[in-house]
């Protein structure tokens, strides 16, 4: 009968003889690799053959094993720590952005208005007669109200709580309806391709709300307007506000531009915004920026 010996190179050192009645070879556990596997037979009389059959076999290792999967994990491992360094770094900044521009509007608003009161304070203590001291205690409530007013709109930028558009939606709306509709003034809010869910952040929400809340003050105090239309969109190519009214305007060629406005556009250049004015027929206010 015939017999046959088999043996893989690279895996094993010796050779296997068996039958003709078992003509399969089983291997497992196998490393990734190059191998030569070899049979040699004998013929009828039992003479071994001279010549092997060989065929080369190549196990390729897995991909989780491979050199280029290895080094693609390192990059990946390498940007994820990264990534987190830079975010921690970046919230690191915006927490000193917000504590600096808290500070400011502290400085500037309640500073500003606390020395109002404290001149009018000495100027009640120099006067007798009550027809001489009421402006100064008119005065006094006035600048308290519109101090108290400004610690809540501080207070209401950095509450993780009003973080949304639909917050600031909420707050606009309330101003407007408190400021204008007792007026008499038709107003008119118009809103387009906003995400009520979005989340914005405390300087995106405090400066859009102060820029907004100046313009409807303005109106309040100085346009003589009978109508108001506010327009809000946001979509692909951009964030648009813009707030108009039929008022009597004024000549935004003059120099002496008041503090107010000057105040929306450096509000508006701290989140990256381009704050226009237009005056015909009214004034118009115009917010543009990237999308949010």
């Amino acid at each position: 009968t015939n017999r046959y010996k088999y043996m893989l190179e690279g895996f094993q050192k010796d050779w296997i003889e068996t039958g003709a009645h078992r003509r399969v070879a089983t291997y497992t556990n196998m490393d990734p690799g190059k191998y030569v596997f070899s049979v040699r037979g004998t013929n009828n009389k039992g003479i071994w053959s001279t010549k092997d059959a060989s065929i080369k076999i190549i196990i390729s290792p897995p991909f989780w094993k491979k050199w280029w999967f290895r080094i693609l994990i390192f990059i990946v491992a390498v940007g994820i720590i990264l990534s987190l360094h830079f975010y921690q770094v970046s919230r690191r900044l915006e927490m000193e952005r917000m504590r600096i521009r808290i500070a400011s509007d502290l400085h500037d608003d309640i500073g500003a208005s606390l020395t109002k009161i404290a001149v009018h304070s000495e100027i009640i203590q120099n006067k007798s007669g009550s027809q001489k001291v009421l402006p100064s205690a008119e005065k006094i409530g006035q600048v308290s109200r519109e101090v108290i007013t400004s610690m809540s709109d501080i207070v209401w930028s950095i509450d993780a709580r009003n973080d949304t558009m639909a917050d600031l939606l909420d707050r606009m709306n309330d101003y407007t309806a408190n400021t204008l509709t007792s007026g008499n003034i038709q107003v008119s809010i118009k809103t387009r391709g906003l995400n009520s869910s979005k989340k914005l952040s405390a300087d995106k929400r405090q400066n859009l709300y102060l820029i907004f809340k100046e313009a409807v003050n303005n109106i309040s105090k100085h346009a003589e307007a009978t109508k108001v239309e506010i327009q809000i969109e946001n979509n692909e190519n951009g964030f648009m506000m813009r707030i108009k009214d039929n008022g009597k305007g004024f000549d935004i060629s003059e120099k002496q531009i008041g503090h107010g406005l000057i105040n929306m556009k450096m509000r508006a250049e701290r989140i990256g915004a381009n704050l226009t004015f237009h005056s015909d027929q009214g004034m118009m206010i115009e917010l543009n920026m990237k999308s949010i």
